[in-house]
């Protein structure tokens, strides 16, 4: 083995001026492999470069007191040994974990708060709002200033042993103004809890204040401090020595608790994006370690959050960009192995000479070795720093300026680069081997027959490795189905990413490029044979040649296949990305306005819903809606899901809606939800007063009521108490419709006329008693006039105009059936035993039908349901039946993936649940707003703060489209990595299409000049050659781009779905929908169109310039 290196050295003189004189071919592979490993290394590099920015970006959103860590600790009695075991506790934890990020830190106490009055009212201490702390900083007096007239408190008590201890403080000034006090004066401090000592007095020696209020120091005390003293109570912080602190108030309150703070004064510029994760473990472990081992300890510092998102975002914002990296690696290793086989197809004559005079197989492929080894080792050392200037040099780009301030990015060169370089380098030695190895065996008898009649097929084909490439490619993604997204989330939560799946995409781009180029040959063959008595002789011999030697333009046309799918895949993410964030807006939004958690008032005058909006400046459209939590009742445990009940005609005017959400159009399944058979009740008369009934029971029923459910124009609903079924005799039970509140200070809910029946029930009013079974006849429904006229509405001579309420189980068994009675005409209502406070009875209508609603395919699945499956739900404690006519893929703002949920008309749910008298009004709970399309901003802004000072309803949450378009953009670190990516994406395309066709068409003119000559000498035309020249070429680069067009849309189509999730790995709502930056691309296309037919114009010069004696001469020899 020894041996070989001195050869291999003696050798390499040789190999080096063979390759310097094939400069201009092998500078093309040079180029390549060196791109390979910048690539390689760069994205080391790249994404750590990003990684500071992100890390910068996110620190930069936290002021200085977020950054800040504050620790608190409650411990007592109050003495120094007890201070000294939680400042040890602390101490030694805050040096072990955090101390290496800290620029400083700062400690104090507190003592708790006191009852606060003036010397002798102590015993009324505590009921009024003063209230008072002590507290010590040792480094007080460094941030404040003592007014004029006020001096430093001293450490020894005041008072003459056996009275009441007196102490000295300062006061903040705007306290002591507060109370009305000053230097001098004194305080008495009164504890809450018992003590050996009742009170203590305090002496305000001096009053100060802050010499920067914004000052950082402040924190400690405004955050810990005064933080238990908030809100209505005027507090007076007292500050004093430490020795008055112990020594003194300590010993005199001796069950006293004090509370221990600590301000850790962060670093930010030790924090980097190699060290954040520790700092963020750190910050943790420390909080846990300390909480147990202190009582009440307590850490504040939003640092924490802020690098736990930090390192989230960036997780997930790197995924799409490995994907892209890892695509643009592979095509330019395939370049680098298409070159590199058109260089050694243009040296074949030189490896058959050397063949010929004795050389070896081995010995001719380590000639290409050590050449091949020679250039990965210069791009390997190399390729790291050009990287690194290249990525620094983005910060004076328009993507990165406004994060990098216009300056050089920030790189540093890591042990990681120069691996990933070297990575690169082992990657292009193979690639440069695969041609090499293929070259070294060719003989002299195998170099004329090939020159004849060229292999019809490339290796891969013939061993059908392109077809194993496939199957491997289809295996990853069906492994990468059935997980649903690249991320993986582990049993206990953690989030991982299959490194192999991202390589899904270049494994299937190029699968699928190779398997198509088998059809390459087949089609210039149909093409040939069928076209060739039309064609002109010089397209003719175009495509034969094309077909008789099919290797030689598919590798052209693959690595354009390549070049154009890997394009149109990374114009499709950051075009798709950009369309993503405006539609998740449109999405969530759901309208123009949506007011969330709307509560419809319950006291007072009853006002139109929808008109209360309406009647608003600006408003043009409004839907009401109901949004609430149900369960499916066909199920044992009652899966739980979420009824949105909505106004099925204004919601697709104001909602947005995408073609996708569904199979068959939105707006044909939403107007379909309408209950075609509704109740229809009972009118009563504007002038009515009251309402009553003619009723005879069975028997006495004594907790039974009878009640009548009233609707009124607005469509609210009322529940009237006529009156308990106490005989069985007949009982005229009789209610007003004036209602009044159960509580002295509310004015019950008025209804507004006109009003309907809308059922008659009975009830049992005790919740501990069962409903006995039992009947009761109904003789006449009736109203009383204001005028006290009494006008029969109802007589029940037919009850073909009424139907059982089947609000519970039970009520299956009820039976309506006529009666006469004393000789009255009556409807006799028959009950089973039944629950308590559940209605039961009769409304006017025809029969209950189960209600058409839409299903998400969630609900589908996880409740294991079908298309038309009729079964009961509970809609805020409302029975219902329901049919599934539907399935929605999605439907705006609702989260299809996370939950599962019914959608049906409101109307059509209201008016059978709002049948029951007992069970609670069913109101709308979510109001959608569409305003003026001509609204200006100002008047848009009134309208959105009328509706959040609660008019005309209050409302809990309101999602505004404005404000969260404006809010919903991408991420500026995000969008700059995405522009980077895909300007070395598209310059990538650009440069190495561009080399790889300019060598190719070199090579082929140089191979093809005897030929050509010869085609002259029989009888070609100079216009003959170049219809030639220009069909092959075109033809390859036509057939390239638009199949890498195509396959590049398909796979960005394919793939997109599984990288739909956000910066936090939340799916995303609505999924992707592909959008290809057009514009850029076509700029892209447009230089390339350009490039080539510049290589083409010069192809034709040089066989306009073909000598025939000079290349029939060489041909000869």
């Amino acid at each position: 083995m020894l041996g070989i290196i001195p050869k291999l050295t003696r050798a390499w003189p040789l190999v080096a001026r063979r390759s310097l004189t094939n400069w201009r071919l092998l500078s093309t592979v040079v180029i390549g492999v060196l791109l390979a490993s910048a690539i390689m290394a760069g994205t080391v590099i790249y994404f750590n470069a990003l990684r500071e920015l992100a890390l910068e970006n996110s620190l930069n959103q936290l002021t200085t007191n977020d950054t800040n860590i504050v620790m608190k600790s409650d411990r007592g009695p109050t003495t120094r040994e007890e201070a000294a075991k939680v400042a040890g506790v602390m101490g030694a934890e805050v040096n072990r974990r955090v101390q290496w990020f800290l620029r400083d830190q700062v400690t104090g106490v507190k003592t708790a708060t006191f009852f606060l009055t003036e010397p002798g009212n102590e015993s009324v201490a505590g009921t009024d709002n003063s209230r008072g702390y002590v507290g010590y900083l040792p480094d007080l007096h460094d941030h404040i200033t003592i007014l004029p007239g006020g001096r430093k408190p001293g450490d020894a008590a005041l008072n003459a042993p056996g009275e009441v201890v007196a102490l000295e403080a300062l006061a903040p000034a705007d306290a002591a103004a507060r109370h009305n006090v000053g230097v001098g004066d004194a305080l008495s401090i009164v504890p809450y809890w018992s003590d050996f000592a009742t009170h203590a007095t305090v002496v305000i020696t001096g009053l100060y204040q802050r010499n920067d209020p914004d000052h950082e120091f402040w924190h400690l005390n405004d955050r810990i401090f005064q933080g238990s003293t908030t809100g209505n109570f005027r507090t007076v912080p007292f500050m004093v020595t430490e020795e008055a602190y112990f020594g003194v108030l300590g010993a005199t309150f001796r069950q006293m608790d004090s509370t221990y703070g600590r301000l850790l004064y962060v670093d930010r510029s030790k924090l980097n994006s190699n060290n954040s994760t520790l700092a963020r473990f750190s910050i943790d472990l420390a909080e846990d370690r300390l909480a147990a081992n202190l009582f009440g300890y307590r850490q504040l510092s939003s640092l924490s959050d802020a690098l736990e998102d930090y390192d989230t975002r960036l997780f997930f914002s790197k995924i799409p960009m490995f994907v892209i990296m890892i695509l643009i690696s592979v095509v330019i290793l395939y370049y680098v192995i298409t070159l590199s086989s058109l260089v050694v197809e243009q040296q074949k004559g030189e490896i058959v000479l050397l063949r010929s005079r004795g050389a070896s197989s081995v010995q001719v492929l380590a000639v290409f070795a050590m050449e091949g080894l020679t250039i990965a080792l210069m791009a390997v050392i190399i390729a790291p720093f050009l990287a690194a200037a290249v990525i620094s040099f983005l910060g004076y780009t328009p993507a990165f300026s406004d994060l990098s301030g216009t300056s050089r990015l920030s790189v540093s060169l890591t042990s990681g680069a120069f691996l990933m370089s070297g990575v690169g380098g082992i990657l292009s030695f193979a690639a440069l081997m695969v041609p090499a190895i293929q070259a070294s065996r060719l003989g002299v008898t195998t170099h004329r027959q090939e020159s004849a009649r060229p292999t019809s097929q490339p290796f891969y084909q013939r061993y059908y490795l392109d077809i194993l490439l496939l199957v491997i490619g289809i295996l990853l993604f069906r492994q990468l189905s059935s997980q649903g997204s690249v991320v993986a989330v582990g049993v206990f939560g953690n989030v991982a990413v299959d490194q192999l799946l991202l390589a899904v995409p270049a494994v299937i781009l190029v699968a699928s490029a190779l398997v198509l180029l088998r059809l390459f040959p087949l089609v210039m063959r149909a093409a040939s044979w069928l076209l060739s008595n039309f064609l002109p002789a010089g397209l003719v011999i175009g495509l034969w040649q094309m077909s008789r030697n099919p290797t030689h333009y598919a590798r052209l046309s693959l690595l354009l296949i390549l070049m154009a799918g890997l394009g149109i895949f990374a114009a499709s993410f950051g075009g798709t990305l950009k369309l993503s964030f405006t539609e998740r807006a449109l999405y969530s939004t759901g309208s123009d306005l949506r007011l969330e958690g709307v509560l419809i008032n319950t006291t007072g005058e009853s006002k139109p819903i929808a008109g209360s909006y309406e009647a608003l400046p600006t408003v043009d459209q409004v839907s009401i809606n109901f949004r609430g939590f149900g369960s499916d009742l066909s199920k044992l445990l009652g899966n739980s899901y979420t009824m949105f009940a909505i106004d099925g005609d204004k919601m697709m005017d104001l909602g947005w809606f995408r073609d996708d959400f569904s199979t068959k159009p939105m707006a044909t399944m939403v107007t379909s939800l309408s209950n075609l058979t509704p109740p229809v009740g009972l009118d009563l008369p504007e002038d009515a007063a009251a309402i009553g009934v003619n009723v005879k029971a069975d028997r006495p029923h004594l907790g039974v009521v009878v009640a009548a459910r009233i609707k009124d124009t607005n469509q609210r609903y009322f529940t009237y108490g006529l009156g308990n079924l106490t005989s069985n005799s007949w009982l005229e039970l009789e209610s007003g419709f004036e209602r009044i509140s159960r509580f002295r200070n509310q004015i019950a809910l008025q209804p507004a006329k006109p009003l309907t029946l809308v059922s008659l029930t009975i009830y049992e009013t005790n919740g501990r008693n069962r409903l006995r079974a039992g009947s009761v006849s109904v003789d006449d429904i009736y109203v009383r006039m204001n005028n006290g006229d009494v006008q029969v509405l109802e007589d029940f001579d037919t009850l073909d105009d009424w139907s059982i309420l089947k609000a519970v189980p039970e009520s299956t068994s009820d039976v309506m059936q006529p009666a006469t009675l004393d000789d009255k005409t009556a409807a006799n209502f028959i009950w089973v035993e039944g629950s308590p406070l559940v209605s039961r009875g009769l409304f006017r209508g025809p029969p209950m039908a189960a209600l058409p609603v839409l299903a998400s395919k969630s609900f589908l699945k996880n409740n294991e349901h079908r298309l038309g499956d009729t079964f009961e739900v509970s809609v805020q404690g409302h029975r219902l039946a329901v049919t599934l006519v539907d399935e929605v893929d999605y439907f705006p703002t609702l989260d299809t993936f996370n939950k599962t949920f019914l959608i049906s008309n409101f109307e059509a749910v209201s008016s059978y649940a709002n049948l029951e008298a007992n069970n609670g009004e069913l109101r709308p709970n979510e109001i959608w707003i569409s305003t003026d399309p001509t609204t200006n901003g100002v008047e848009r802004a009134e309208l959105v703060g009328m509706l959040a000072e609660n008019f005309p309803y209050m409302t809990r949450v309101i999602h505004d489209r404005v404000e969260v378009m404006a809010l919903s953009k991408v991420d500026p670190l995000v969008e700059a990595g995405w522009n980077a990516l895909l300007f070395v994406a598209f310059a990538a395309v650009f440069i190495l299409s561009g080399l790889g066709f300019l060598v190719h068409a070199y090579v082929s003119f140089k191979g093809r000049e005897v030929q050509f000559a010869l085609m002259r000498t029989i009888g070609f035309t100079m216009k003959q050659l170049i219809t030639l020249v220009f069909l092959e070429q075109a033809l390859v680069i036509g057939v390239g781009l638009a199949l890498g067009t195509w396959m590049g849309q398909r796979l960005g189509a394919t793939m997109m779905p599984f990288l739909s999730h956000d910066d936090q790995g939340v799916q995303i709502l609505p999924p992707f929908v592909i959008e290809i930056n057009w514009g850029t691309l076509a700029i892209t296309y447009a230089a390339m169109a350009v490039l080539f037919a510049l290589i083409i114009f010069g192809v034709i010069l040089f066989v306009r310039r073909i000598s025939l004696q000079r290349i029939l001469r060489l041909g000869e020899m």
